[in-house]
């Protein structure tokens, strides 16, 4: 599939960005474009466009219905993560979702990257936090903007007795379904310092 193709595409246009690797065998991902530097399978998934971000995407403005990202956006640099934010806002149709889901600094499983500000983690290249997710999509200009899933640090006492705290809201799977999340990934039961929870996302919506 080409950019092009999608100018007389029969369906909704759904992107996900950086998405070779998703694929379930449970229909998750069916009817969402994926769209990586990398085409090819990939255990059983595919690339349906390729393109090398943070490069513009070159199709029109006001074109696309939702936009996906999990885990991604953290191998490029800041930087170009707010270009690509820009470009999601500007393809979007008004009132459409890009939901953005990337690994939490503020996790308790991070905190090394969190007292550092960096992920030594290889090819990972940028840190996130809600806060600092949330300035970046109001920066590339999403009308509103709704944290789904993230990590609170207190740095005392007022959340767990590791001074973290969890916040998950219901989302929409139909937006975009993360596989890293509280009900989705099976490697959230074994027991930690901080509770049960290792597989989780920051999830950040935001809304054209």
């Amino acid at each position: 599939m080409e950019w092009s193709d999608l100018t007389t595409y029969p369906k909704e246009i759904k992107l996900n960005l950086g998405g070779r690797r998703c694929f379930d065998g449970r229909g998750h991902f069916s009817g969402w474009i994926s769209v990586d530097r990398r085409c090819g399978k990939y255990n059983g998934g595919r690339c349906n466009i390729q393109h090398v971000f943070p490069n513009q995407m070159p199709i029109e403005s006001e074109t696309v219905d939702a936009i996906l990202s999990e885990h991604f956006l953290e191998h490029i640099t800041a930087d170009d993560v707010q270009e690509v934010l820009d470009d999601c806002q500007r393809v979007l149709k008004t009132g459409c979702v890009a939901r953005i889901a990337l690994p939490d600094v503020n996790h308790p499983l991070h905190e090394d990257n969190r007292i550092n500000n960096r992920d030594p983690m290889r090819g990972h290249n940028s840190v996130w936090c809600v806060k600092s997710m949330t300035a970046a999509m109001l920066e590339a200009g999403f009308s509103r903007v709704v944290p789904r899933s993230y990590w609170i640090h207190s740095g005392g006492e007022s959340g767990n007795e590791a001074g973290y705290q969890h916040v998950h809201r219901a989302m929409d799977d139909r937006d975009g379904w993360v596989r890293r999340t509280i009900g989705n990934d099976g490697r959230n039961f074994e027991q930690r310092p901080w509770g049960e929870l290792w597989a989780t996302s920051l999830i950040v919506d935001g809304i054209k």
